[in-house]
């Protein structure tokens, strides 16, 4: 299932880009509220919240749908160069997971913490449709070593990055429907040690 939405992600990335292009976006304000739904490796709901046209934050929770590990996000991105649709920003974020995986003897924390920082990058047409980069490092700590079955054990402490790509395809008003495909490379799922997650989803703005 990963690679046929990853792949539908990086499509609908390319179209969203497209459109955004197409139409010329002014220093226009944006809905101060979003919400997304979405579904696919990891299924869940989300929202943005505009401060001033100048901060935003964006919230999550999910869940993977492959394996039992949940998991809810925030973040604060901070306009430094451009307009509220084409800008350059800094964020920083925190996620809390869970994972609630069963089978077997588990060892240790079942709950880890991430904190990450970058850079984001985003370009809206004014119609909504959008495409935003994101790129940072993160840093994942949990109590204690966990250790399951035959996996690799999660250590209490590692680092890696986290990229993100959101493509989001204006369809009326203020709907839209979006692809969103994110990595963190530090240790949080005990089976495949990163974290991939690929969807698709719908936002509504306010």
């Amino acid at each position: 299932m990963r690679i046929p939405v990853l792949r539908a992600a990086v499509v609908w990335a390319g179209l969203a880009l497209y459109a955004a292009g197409a139409v010329a976006a002014e220093d226009a304000p944006v809905p101060v509220t979003s919400l997304r739904v979405f579904g696919g490796e990891a299924a869940g709901v989300g929202a943005e919240l505009w401060c001033a046209q100048r901060l935003r934050v964006d919230l999550s929770a999910a869940a993977l749908t492959l394996t039992s590990f949940d998991f809810a996000s925030a973040g604060a991105v901070a306009r430094l160069l451009g307009t509220p649709r084409q800008f350059l920003g800094l964020r920083g974020g925190y996620q809390i997971e869970y994972s609630g995986r069963s089978d077997g003897l588990w060892m240790g924390s079942r709950t880890a913490h991430s904190f990450d920082v970058g850079l984001v990058g985003r370009i809206e047409s004014l119609r909504g449709s959008a495409l935003e980069a994101q790129m940072g490092v993160e840093k994942v700590y949990r109590p204690s070593a966990a250790a399951c079955c035959d996996d690799a054990a999660l250590p209490r402490f590692t680092t890696g990055l986290r990229a993100s790509l959101l493509g989001e395809l204006a369809i009326w008003d203020q709907l839209a429907l979006f692809a969103y495909a994110e990595l963190r490379t530090g240790a949080h799922v005990m089976e495949s040690y990163w974290l991939p997650i690929a969807a698709i989803g719908a936002r509504y703005r306010f």
